[in-house]
């Protein structure tokens, strides 16, 4: 199969699958887009060792399934992959291209009383899925924010969804930087910025910004002034609050308000990420960025080809892998001591709550029950618990 073919395949299967999917009355999850570089530079420096473009296809991971049967790529995917390596080792992978992106997830609640809109994890969306997100956020008002994470506030999606939604609460991992009295507004966004990290903007002498697509986006083409208008700090403080781990310990009562049945927790011990876990008691639903990582399902919208490799190279070759802590988490936790203090925070949590789905940010979400074993047992096994026997209570 050529390599054009199988990417067409890819495009083809991503058009056709819905960004947006409503997994129970009140809850939505919106798949989106999260640009790489770190992990665009790994995987060079890793496949650009080998030394030649013809070592990649005898690269143990890239071996096609009738010379290693644990080959978990289809043969269009693998056909992917191959094409997208040699394009990334010979220096010719563009920057944005939507496939040396990884995938994202929010979540989006809806409070029944109020009918105002939570939004979890801010996340870059392509055309499809900004249409099927604009749909639902101008049907229900925004009430609240969450930035879960300490990368998350550091995020070009989450600056434009502060801006997006001025009368939302916005809740903080940690606050988005530049957001202070002394310094420039993080929501001061340049005409680049503005027009979104999938596209290349080029200023003509003078004249107006035209767009380079290199992916497919929803965001404006021109700077004109509703997108460049500006949020004053102070304004945008009096509305971010920042999240307090004490007050968001499990076993406690939250101090944080924000929807009925809707809580947030600190994850204990992992000082880099400093996240937030999202738990929905109406439909028992997990939510998390780090804390959980899905596998990868064939025709996930968002699956890919530096998805797959990535996360090939970080759970032993198999990123549908429902149970493997990728190495690159694992060896931070190790390097810090702190993996039992988070293996001690999802015991607690499973033997608290009941779980029926989990939603990460990557991976195919939500994660259900997989041949009678339920998404809890497979939380428990990424950090080496046993599985659990008894479904708890709330």
């Amino acid at each position: 199969m050529s390599g054009n073919m199988s990417f067409r395949i890819a495009k083809g299967v991503r058009e056709k699958v819905p960004r947006l999917q409503q997994l129970s009355e009140t809850l939505w999850i919106v798949r989106g887009l999260l640009p790489f570089d770190a992990g665009v530079v790994a995987v060079h420096k890793h496949f650009a060792a080998l030394g030649e473009v013809a070592d990649i296809y005898n690269h143990k991971y890239m071996i096609e399934p009738e010379y290693w049967p644990e080959q978990p790529s289809p043969a269009f995917h693998l056909t992917e992959e191959l094409q997208g390596l040699t394009r990334l080792v010979r220096g010719m992978s563009r920057p944005w291209d939507r496939n040396v992106m990884l995938d994202d997830t929010a979540t989006i609640i809806l409070c029944p009383t109020t009918r105002k809109l939570l939004l979890y994890n801010p996340v870059l969306l392509d055309e499809e899925g900004e249409g099927e997100f604009r749909a639902l956020t101008e049907t229900y008002d925004v009430g609240h924010v969450v930035v879960p994470t300490r990368q998350a506030a550091n995020r070009d999606a989450t600056k434009r969804w502060i801006r997006r939604f001025r009368e939302a609460r916005v809740h903080c991992s940690v606050m988005p930087p530049g957001l202070t009295s002394s310094g420039p507004s993080v929501l001061q966004m340049t005409a680049k910025s503005a027009a979104g990290p999938i596209d290349a903007i080029v200023s003509g002498d003078g004249g107006p910004k035209r767009r380079v697509q290199f992916g497919r986006t929803a965001v404006p083409t021109t700077t004109s002034p509703s997108v460049l208008e500006d949020e004053s700090i102070e304004a945008a403080l009096s509305r971010c609050v920042l999240l307090s781990p004490e007050g968001c310990a499990l076993g406690q009562t939250p101090v944080t308000s924000l929807l009925a049945g809707t809580v947030l927790w600190h994850v204990p011990g992992d000082v880099a990420t400093n996240e937030f876990v999202l738990y929905h008691e109406p439909s028992s639903t997990l939510v998390s960025t780090d804390l959980y990582h899905a596998p990868y399902t064939d025709f996930d919208c968002m699956n890919s080809w530096m998805c797959r490799v990535w996360f090939k190279l970080n759970r032993q070759g198999n990123y549908k892998s429902s149970t493997i802590l990728p190495a690159f988490r694992k060896a931070h936790l190790d390097a810090t001591g702190q993996l039992p203090v988070v293996a001690g925070f999802v015991k607690q949590l499973t033997e608290t709550c009941p779980i029926d789905f989990l939603v990460a940010s990557h991976g195919t979400s939500p994660v259900k029950v997989q041949q009678e074993v339920l998404p809890s047992s497979l939380l428990r096994e990424m950090y080496g618990l046993p599985p659990i026997l008894t479904v708890p209570t709330v």
